[in-house]
């Protein structure tokens, strides 16, 4: 169990004073979202991120729209708890969800479970990122939607080293000519 942090010297220093419960639910519009204490800080949710998920699902609603009998694809890499993957989801695309860390997968069915999109199409993916793309490039797999959200550089990030950004670059290329039908995030 996590416990409230006081700071001390900065906003990472600190030290718990009260007990806070092992998790508990949040609600953003539709999709509600697990919360709970990490060791490194975390919640396991970004709310600044909320923007983005409403822009993700108008893109999709409109285009569900549109083309109704399309199947919409997102792929959210660096995908953590699945905050996007569930907006995306809720709004009727099949998504593949990829995130190196397991229990950050695991934590993203938790949370499809809790926004009623067990059954939902979606693909949860332990894997790295960079490798992922690479795979999706060799099997001709595109999507209408891609979501990256990498964490925050601690070198050598694979993803950051010139051939990285040369793979996922090319990767979405051939996206950029629909930007109508398609979005980035």
């Amino acid at each position: 169990m996590g416990s409230t942090i006081a700071a001390t010297k900065g906003a990472a220093a600190g030290e718990f004073t009260k007990p806070l419960p092992d998790g508990w639910n949040i609600r953003y519009r539709n999709p509600d979202l697990l919360v709970r204490p990490t060791g490194f800080k975390h919640t396991g949710l970004f709310p600044e991120q909320a923007v983005n998920w409403d822009y993700m699902a108008s893109c999709i609603q409109a285009r569900k729209e549109a083309a109704p009998r399309e199947e919409l694809r997102v792929l959210n890499l660096f995908a953590y708890t699945g905050g996007a993957t569930m907006a995306c989801a809720r709004a009727g695309a099949a998504v593949a969800h990829v995130d190196s860390a397991r229990g950050m997968v695991a934590w993203a069915k938790d949370n499809a479970r809790l926004c009623g999109l067990k059954d939902a199409p979606i693909r949860y993916l332990v894997d790295d990122c960079l490798k992922f793309v690479r795979r999706e490039q060799r099997r001709g797999r595109t999507y209408h939607g891609i979501v990256m959200d990498p964490p925050p550089a601690r070198p050598p990030a694979a993803w950051l080293t010139s051939s990285a950004r040369t793979a996922t670059s090319n990767f979405c290329k051939p996206y950029a000519a629909f930007a109508g039908r398609h979005f980035f995030v």
